[in-house]
């Protein structure tokens, strides 16, 4: 019976890697649109940190949506639910990650590249956390 249990622990742990790893691959290609567009807005065409983050940001969430939902979580969630869910977070995040940029740049002085890496870094955390538990969770109640 232990070994039961232990080849399904097993079996959970390499799902939530294998998990993990298509979220960090779909996020990976998300984040590098996000920063490229955020630091070429900001470089080749002055636009302030804030709005080319909010706008960079903008730009990857429809290719996110569907390839997390599909690809990274599997997840039979209607879009009617999942759809709402996603855009808040990505809201959320974006908004958290242009203030970022936004203060990083014009306070402290750090580079385009480098503060649009940290607000990437940072949103997709949190993204992860909450994508995975609630958002394109198939579990009843969730």
């Amino acid at each position: 019976m232990n070994e039961l249990r232990l080849g399904s622990h097993f079996a959970k742990s390499i799902a939530a890697k294998a998990t993990l790893l298509r979220f960090l691959a779909v996020g990976g290609a998300a984040t590098l649109g996000y920063i490229l567009v955020c630091y070429f807005l900001q470089t080749l065409c002055g636009w302030p940190p804030f709005w080319a983050s909010a706008v960079a940001y903008l730009a990857m969430v429809g290719f996110a949506y569907l390839a997390q939902r599909n690809f990274t979580f599997r997840s039979s969630r209607h879009h009617l639910i999942s759809l709402p869910l996603y855009a808040a977070l990505q809201s959320g995040c974006g908004l958290f990650a242009a203030v970022t940029v936004q203060v990083l740049v014009t306070t402290a002085q750090i580079s385009a590249l480098s503060a649009s890496t940290v607000a990437a870094a940072l949103s997709a955390a949190a993204s992860y956390v909450i994508s995975s538990s609630w958002i394109f969770s198939d579990r009843p109640g969730k």
